[in-house]
């Protein structure tokens, strides 16, 4: 009788021991698939703060070419300020200066006189008295 009884109490414990064995193999495959999450959430992590970074620097120099240009405007307003407040003083000192199309631009009293590279009068209420080597006289 108590060899029947340990022999049950050892085909409970062989039981219990393949149950244990039977949880740990589930915890285990558990675990595994758990780390491979992480892991691909760690790389999608570092994939998102790589294209942050790009975003951010996209962004500095984005803003940089805005404060040039809002430097610029500020710049050309303050000028063009200037000149409608002294026309005289800039007709007096014949202010050349190049336009974007490419030709000279005079202000004379509030007015202009174009002039082709070739200095040949274009348009405007001065007009062309004489072109040598680039340099022009004009008369009003």
């Amino acid at each position: 009788m108590e060899l029947q009884q340990r022999q049950t109490e050892q085909e409970k414990l062989l039981a219990q021991r393949d149950d244990v064995s039977s949880q740990l193999q589930e915890v285990n495959h558990a675990n595994s698939r758990l780390l491979e999450q992480v892991t691909e959430l760690g790389q999608e992590k570092d994939k998102l703060q790589q294209e942050l970074e790009e975003t951010r620097k996209t962004a500095d120099k984005r803003q940089a070419m805005l404060d040039e240009l809002a430097i610029d405007v500020a710049q050309e307003k303050s000028r063009h300020k200037e000149e409608l407040s002294e026309p005289a003083a800039a007709a007096r000192e014949g202010e050349w200066k190049w336009q974007r199309s490419g030709t000279l631009c005079l202000s004379v009293y509030g007015g202009a006189c174009d002039l082709d590279r070739a200095g040949a009068a274009v348009a405007g209420d001065a007009a062309v008295a004489k072109s040598v080597h680039g340099d022009f006289t004009l008369s009003v």
